[in-house]
């Protein structure tokens, strides 16, 4: 059996939902696991990528870490892969990709870079299209990258299996990863043919209707119907 391991750095600016993705790491079964030397937590999973091929995969918690402090070379030293994290809703975190991705190759020897595209279950403020997406990825000459939604969980723990595997030598393919795609419900009201029929005594309700009304403009006093 292969064992390896890959740790993971989550960066981007503070309102991109990188905390939401550290709680699916919880939902997934990632371990807490406290690191004393570098005063920091990170999550820890063994992942089975393919036939007898694992890998530990630790996700550093970096929380709310500014590109500026101190400590996010020190994570960064430790990673064997970065995943920067934008908010597909919030043109700014898209734009200040570039900072985030000098100060990772600054501070990371690593070239096991991607991009997350987050937030697409808010799909009518979205700002930011594939084709943007896609040409960051290719400017940068980054490994790859997806587009999901910490809050519903798509994409989330496929890209952490991609990530891993290829961090090790494993390319997964489409395939092996769309086992690891989150199950997402939609309720869709189908409109039944039926919702447009006439009841069958819908023409004798309407006429009492009328003549009910007929006889109250005339003054007859009660305008009820006695059948």
């Amino acid at each position: 059996m292969t064992d390896n391991s890959c740790s993971l750095a989550i960066i981007g600016d503070g309102s991109v939902g990188k905390s939401t993705i550290i709680a699916a790491f919880r939902a997934e079964g990632f371990h807490a696991i406290y690191k004393q030397t570098i005063g920091c937590d990170f999550y820890e999973k063994q992942l089975k990528l393919r036939g007898d091929s694992y890998v530990s995969l630790k996700v550093w918690d970096i929380g709310g870490q500014s590109i500026h402090s101190k400590n996010l070379s020190t994570y960064l030293q430790h990673s064997t892969a970065i995943l920067l994290v934008y908010d597909v809703t919030n043109r700014e975190s898209f734009a200040n990709l570039d900072d985030w991705l000098t100060q990772a190759r600054k501070c990371a020897s690593t070239q096991h870079i991607y991009l997350l595209g987050n937030k697409v279950d808010l799909i009518g403020q979205r700002q930011i299209n594939a084709k943007q997406h896609d040409k960051f990825i290719a400017d940068n000459n980054l490994m790859g990258g997806m587009f999901g939604s910490a809050r519903t969980g798509e994409n989330v723990v496929k890209m952490f299996y991609k990530i891993a595997g290829e961090a090790v030598g494993v390319r997964l393919t489409e395939y092996e990863l769309s086992f690891h795609d989150k199950v997402l419900t939609a309720h869709i009201k189908v409109n039944d043919e039926r919702d447009n029929e006439r009841n069958a005594w819908a023409d004798d309700i309407e006429k009492e209707d009328m003549e009910a009304e007929r006889r109250k403009q005339q003054g007859a006093g009660c305008a009820c119907i006695v059948s």
